[in-house]
């Protein structure tokens, strides 16, 4: 079920990060050490005044993942920075995933999670933080050596 972004009934996202283990060995959540994988959320806008604003929000989506077995500083993920398209209202995998090579975290268990937040860009006015936010809830990634 998706969970309310800020300010509540405008903004929808996935209950937590979706992962993709292009191995197709199951449960995504459990990866090989040598194994490369994908994060991504979906979030929908669902209101007519956001819809309206399409042509002129950009946002970014940073995802985290912190170890929970042993003491390690937290994992950088890039953040994806996009635009949103007017006439598009939910934005999923193509839109918000990024890919996290092979070996780039140690073996353990880690805690992954996601945060939206938007920006208003137009050609008249500077770039400004636009008060619209979405989080998900942490989800558990356990990454093994055989």
């Amino acid at each position: 079920m998706p969970r309310s972004g800020e300010p509540q009934g405008k903004i929808e996202i996935s209950d937590v990060v979706q992962i993709a283990d292009d191995s197709g060995i199951s449960p995504p959540s459990i990866i090989e050490l040598g194994d490369p994988f994908k994060l991504w959320v979906e979030f929908s806008l669902l209101t007519p005044d956001l819809h309206l604003l399409e042509d002129f929000l950009s946002y970014e989506v940073r995802y985290w993942a912190n170890a929970v077995d042993a003491p390690r500083p937290p994992y950088v993920i890039a953040p994806r920075k996009e635009s949103t398209v007017f006439g598009r209202h939910v934005y999923s995998q193509a839109e918000t995933e990024r890919e996290i090579p092979a070996g780039s975290l140690p073996p353990g268990i880690y805690q992954i999670g996601a945060f939206v937040k938007f920006t208003l860009v137009s050609p008249v006015a500077t770039e400004r933080r636009f008060p619209l936010a979405a989080d998900t809830e942490p989800r558990y990634l356990h990454i093994y050596e055989p």
